[in-house]
């Protein structure tokens, strides 16, 4: 079996992983990670949530220890890493699998699902010189794990990404200016208010000597540097401290911003996959930044795909029935919690009526990991007396059946190219 995953962040990496420990034994089993680009260090603070590690252990417990040996530990029990210590842990894992290999600098621009034996996936590479060099091969299954602007999602003929309206910053500092050594003194986090978003700051010192992180963000996208996105602070020393940690931050940093977006998942679109191909992570349910839970989410997926695909070579079932068996249980899930951080993070600008506490049952829900229950509890939020998500659990308990019984098969042909995620 040929497995091609597009993208090389934590979700495809993981992925990667997951499967090539579940088929070590396998050796007819070739899995190719396509990455768009080289492996830079860019990335924002990563959130490791309890359902996350949960999925980590059952991917690499090595790894999940070697995190936790320098994340920050948070109340929740989860932990606060740079998004790149995370990604650069799965890459070096990902490139000891002898049946995983890695190609950057590469695009897929088209797949076509012939719907018999294989799919047809063209590739673009494009060397150091500028030279594009496009092959075309067969693989058994196509998994987008490409992001939220994921380039799989529209060859599917997926929707694509609905923008938040907030526009992001980030930045990491390894060497602090000394009239800046005073941050150092911040206990892991703090998140300031400003006129149209938060300007957060996050203090790695205990674990990463030195090193801080800061994120800026704005609702307001006619703001253009993260120097305007902090109008509106009021306190002066809160102030003088964002404009110093910007000041300090590379030119690129203070220019470079995405403007956020989430993939909402609905009975009208369902997941997303067709045929042989998927999708995993956030091109299939990108989150709004509110609890660290996107990641953690990826890896379920992880863990998930691999035992349905593992299930299937053990079996007669179909490959696609065992893509959509996987999609159906992950659709409420994911639902529920995307659904959960858009309320959260819109609390934290100040535009909902309402904060939003979870219930201990919702809580443990959502911490579970794989193998948490396919509904979540009743009540989500501590004051409600049934869950306030659109529809109810009735609703999200008939999403889950009429999802199972979507086709398992057919024939498409695919082609675009691959977008920046």
């Amino acid at each position: 079996m040929k497995i091609c995953i597009v993208g090389g962040g934590l979700a495809g990496l993981a992925f990667a992983v997951s499967l090539s420990k579940a088929v070590a034994e396998d050796r007819d089993v070739e899995i190719s990670v396509v990455e768009q680009r080289d492996f830079s260090s860019r990335g924002a603070t990563f959130g490791l949530a309890l359902n996350g590690q949960v999925a980590l252990q059952d991917i690499c417990p090595s790894l999940l220890e070697e995190l936790k040996n320098i994340g920050i530990l948070l109340p929740t029990g989860g932990y606060m890493l740079p998004w790149y210590c995370v990604r650069d842990g799965l890459l070096e894992h990902a490139r000891r699998c002898q049946n995983v290999t890695i190609f950057t600098n590469t695009s897929v621009v088209s797949a076509t699902d012939k719907g018999v034996d294989d799919i047809l996936v063209t590739l673009e590479e494009t060397s150091a010189d500028g030279t594009v060099n496009t092959t075309t091969v067969k693989m058994d299954l196509l998994i987008g794990a490409d992001g939220v602007h994921s380039s799989v999602r529209s060859l599917v003929g997926a929707p694509p990404a609905v923008s938040s309206h907030t526009k992001c910053w980030r930045g990491a500092l390894n060497d602090l200016p000394p009239h800046l050594s005073h941050v150092l003194d911040i206990p892991t986090g703090k998140m300031i208010k400003t006129e149209s978003g938060l300007f957060g700051i996050f203090n790695f010192n205990t674990s990463m000597a030195g090193f801080v992180s800061w994120v800026a963000t704005s609702k307001n996208l006619d703001v253009m540097t993260p120097f305007e996105a902090l109008e509106g602070i009021e306190d002066s020393n809160d102030l003088t401290l964002a404009q110093g940690l910007l000041e300090a931050s590379t030119q690129q940093e203070r220019e470079f911003f995405t403007t956020l977006s989430t993939i909402p998942l609905n009975m009208e679109t369902g997941w997303g996959g067709k045929g042989r191909i998927t999708l995993i992570g956030d091109a299939a349910h990108a989150l709004r930044p509110a609890s660290g839970l996107g990641g953690s989410l990826a890896f379920e997926d992880a863990v998930l795909l691999t035992r349905a695909i593992t299930k299937h070579m053990d079996s007669d079932e179909s490959i696609d029935a065992a893509l959509r068996e996987f999609e159906s249980l992950r659709f409420v899930r994911c639902q529920t919690i995307l659904e959960d951080q858009t309320r959260i993070a819109e609390s934290g600008y100040g535009t909902a009526a309402k904060s939003f506490k979870w219930t201990p049952e919702y809580e443990k829900w959502v911490f579970a990991g794989p193998d948490a229950d396919l509904k979540p509890p009743l009540n989500m939020y501590v004051g409600d007396e049934e869950n306030v998500a659109e529809g109810g659990a009735v609703k999200r308990e008939t999403n889950h059946r009429v999802l199972a019984a979507r086709p398992t098969s057919s024939s498409i042909s695919l082609s675009s190219s691959l977008s920046s995620s």
